[in-house]
């Protein structure tokens, strides 16, 4: 009696971890100077998609929710400071953005099934304090879904 006492209490709380499977969402990341509006060429720009599970998988199963698709990438900006990437859809999406001469840029982003919040205006993203007093230049993204803002 007591163990499905506990079920029905338990079942609902992990019922609400869940989260709806993932695809990959095509998407734009723009990468510029924040002083210049330049684009930045050859930045590094990293994305892992949320496995939003806790506990670790590893300890406990059967999983949750199902894994995010893709788990994450790497690109770099051509010379118009653009690149073309995968977010893991209806997930957040944690964002790297990396330039010589310039601090990185962490960023959260919200991918829905088609199309994706957190960066759509231009934005310099999280910094720690330390990079807060960061005299020279510093990086702006926006990501979209659409090839023309």
């Amino acid at each position: 009696m007591n163990v499905w006492k506990s079920t029905l209490v338990g079942l609902p709380l992990m019922l609400q971890g869940c989260l709806a499977s993932s695809s990959p969402l095509p998407a734009i990341v723009e990468v510029r100077n924040a002083r210049t509006g330049l684009p930045v060429a050859d930045a590094a720009v990293r994305t892992t998609g949320g496995n939003m599970f806790i506990p670790p998988r590893s300890l406990l199963a059967p999983p949750t929710s199902a894994w995010a698709n893709p788990a994450g990438g790497r690109v770099h900006t051509g010379e118009d400071g653009a690149a073309n990437l995968l977010l893991a859809g209806s997930r957040p999406n944690e964002l790297t953005v990396t330039a010589a001469g310039y601090p990185p840029l962490h960023l959260t982003l919200e991918a829905q099934k088609t199309n994706v919040r957190g960066a759509l205006e231009w934005t310099e993203g999280r910094r720690s304090p330390i990079e807060d007093t960061w005299a020279g230049p510093k990086l702006e993204v926006r990501v979209h879904t659409t090839p023309e803002m």
